[in-house]
């Protein structure tokens, strides 16, 4: 047995189920969406705003979330 095993098995499954699957957006958004996803320059909130403009909402937390690998669509 591992020494860390113990820590592993404490450990929680990553975040709630993220809004990132849930949208329908058509394939240019989406391509647009990864592609801003993906950009260090372009922050979390300006993603928020582009969607609301689209009609979603994903907020910004969620959004840095998903960036850094924290939800469950990472872990899927």
């Amino acid at each position: 047995m591992d020494r860390l095993d113990e820590f592993r098995a404490l450990q929680p499954l990553k975040g709630p189920r993220c809004t990132y699957e849930l949208m329908e957006l058509d394939p240019s958004d989406r391509a647009a969406l990864d592609e801003a996803i993906q950009t260090v320059s372009i922050t979390s909130k300006a993603i928020e705003l582009w969607l609301e403009k689209r009609g979603y909402r994903w907020r910004y937390f969620a959004i840095a979330r998903h960036r850094r690998g924290e939800c469950r669509c990472t872990n899927v």
